[in-house]
């Protein structure tokens, strides 16, 4: 599973990050990445996984993921296009605030 992961990657690779929406699935923020100095708007998406759970097997078995991969196939003027996912674990600070934030809702 680590070679799945690309931990720190939104952090490290896109700088002016302001976030731009929110949605059920997660916020949607516009950054730019460093490499090329172009704006995208990135989803970040929280998945959350039964314990025990294998995280890899949790992720192509959820909804967010059928979401991805039907927007890697699409092309239309009316759509955002989709140019690439990857996964990141939460540092963790990010799981305490998460874990925070999920006990009060």
């Amino acid at each position: 599973m680590e070679d799945m992961l690309d931990t720190g990657r939104f952090v490290k690779k896109f700088s002016d990050v302001r976030q731009i929406g929110e949605g059920g699935f997660g916020k949607v923020y516009k950054a730019v990445y460093n490499i090329d100095r172009k704006a995208y708007a990135i989803k970040v998406v929280r998945l959350h996984f039964a314990s025990g759970a294998n995280p890899m097997d949790a992720i192509y078995n959820n909804k967010v993921y059928r979401e991805i991969a039907t927007a890697s196939q699409l092309s239309s003027e009316n759509i955002v296009r989709y140019y690439n996912s990857w996964f990141e674990e939460l540092t963790e600070e990010e799981f305490e605030h998460e874990a925070s934030y999920r006990s009060r809702y």
